[in-house]
């Protein structure tokens, strides 16, 4: 296992911004995993994985624009938040660091921006991995831009509480400084953790994933409010398998990491026996 300190932080100087990511050692001969964080995390959320798969990838997890230690969404864009301007911070940072036919993993906002980049650039990726798709029925659409907490400021600091109740909902068993890092995150993006939510929703997952050609392993955590979507999800992918990672939340990146690192692992061994 690769020691945390040797995951570094780096920057991709964009026309959108500077756009921030973490990356492991870069090794001859080792393909690229491209690590896509959910709402409203970024990352960070990502270094358990990145540490296992040290040995096996070249691990790079970019912060979206707006999110984390990127540049905010730049005013030309008049405050709107798209999936397909998340997608294209992403490949504008993997064009600078010159990456070519990764495997590409999303989580849940993740998901929906991997399809995005596949749909726009068809063939740019070997495998995609799918995390909680993100394949919402239309009373999902409508919900969740609204399940999102109140983000108006006061002077009691009673949103921060909001902010605390919310992200600490999702999963009361995680550790305490993991809900802590989401809430920290989540009241940095203030009102574009609506946003978010908003874009995902307008984005036609649907018709992106049905022309997706490369496999597909699509999985969510029994816990994940998304875990219903796994089955329509692979029968929409035209190489599309499910997986079954178990009794697991929205976290299951960190608190599932050597179940899903040994499911990539296999999962690309056999999608490409390149991979070893």
């Amino acid at each position: 296992m690769l020691h945390q300190n040797s995951i570094t932080k780096g920057y991709a100087q964009t026309q959108l911004g500077q756009i921030h990511y973490l990356h492991t050692p870069a090794s001859a001969g080792l393909p690229t995993l491209v690590l896509l964080h959910q709402t409203p995390s970024s990352g960070e959320m990502f270094r358990p994985l990145m540490q296992l798969l040290a040995n096996d990838f070249y691990c790079i997890a970019p912060d979206f624009i707006g999110f984390g230690n990127s540049d905010p969404v730049p005013d030309q864009y008049g405050g709107t938040h798209s999936v397909a301007l998340y997608a294209n911070s992403v490949w504008l940072c993997l064009q600078q660091l010159q990456v070519q036919a990764p495997v590409l993993f999303g989580h849940h906002t993740g998901v929906a921006v991997a399809a995005q980049l596949e749909h726009e650039h068809p063939g740019f990726c070997h495998q995609l991995i799918f995390s909680g798709p993100t394949l919402l029925s239309d009373t999902q659409k409508q919900a969740l831009p609204a399940a999102v907490v109140d983000a108006s400021l006061d002077e009691q600091g009673d949103f921060m509480q909001r902010y605390w109740q919310k992200i600490r909902g999702k999963d009361s068993n995680v550790p305490l400084q993991l809900s802590l890092r989401e809430c920290l995150l989540a009241l940095r993006l203030g009102d574009s953790y609506k946003k978010a939510y908003q874009a995902v929703a307008k984005q036609d997952f649907a018709a992106q994933i049905a022309a997706i050609q490369c496999p597909t392993l699509v999985f969510a955590g029994e816990r994940d409010v998304l875990h219903a979507m796994v089955a329509p999800t692979v029968a929409l992918l035209p190489l599309g398998q499910a997986a079954n990672i178990g009794d697991a939340s929205t976290y299951v990146c960190e608190t599932h990491s050597k179940q899903l690192a040994q499911l990539i692992r296999q999962f690309c061994n056999t999608a490409n026996p390149a991979i070893q």
